[in-house]
């Protein structure tokens, strides 16, 4: 077994850990924004409707209470935005994050691919050593 290997396993799990902080980062944010456009679907189905408030005076909304649902909606959509932009910021660190654990990921199995290159030469100078101690020692009882 390589040195490095212990190294590349740790990086390639610390790689999979911010992988996944990542991915749970731009999850948050497909939540939020998906939660963002299904409030102004809302808020936009609730003026169409308030537009088109026709009937007996007893069956209308009040102004007041299409206007207060209105701020409602306005005021969720803040704290949503909001919210993205904290979802932003979070997903911008998560990413810098496993961009760093990948580079070392990839520098450490340039380490453990250089070393085990070493390491096979290294075996098959030792066994052409061999050989060769061999087939002189061969030479020498033969003559």
């Amino acid at each position: 077994m390589n040195r490095f290997q212990r190294l590349v396993d740790l990086r390639q799990i610390k790689e999979e850990v911010a992988a996944a902080g990542l991915s749970k980062a731009i999850g948050l944010m497909d939540q939020i924004q998906k939660t963002i456009r299904e409030l102004d679907q809302e808020t936009e189905s609730a003026r169409q409707t308030a537009q088109n408030n026709f009937g007996p005076q007893e069956d209308r909304l009040p102004p007041e209470m299409v206007e207060n649902f209105i701020k409602g909606q306005k005021w969720r959509r803040e704290k949503l935005l909001a919210a993205l932009e904290q979802a932003k910021k979070e997903r911008a660190v998560a990413q810098e994050q496993w961009k760093a654990a990948r580079v070392a990921l990839k520098q450490s199995e340039k380490l453990a691919e250089i070393d085990d290159k070493r390491r096979l030469l290294a075996e098959r100078k030792q066994e052409a050593l061999e050989m060769d101690m061999a087939g002189i020692l061969r030479h020498q009882r033969n003559a």
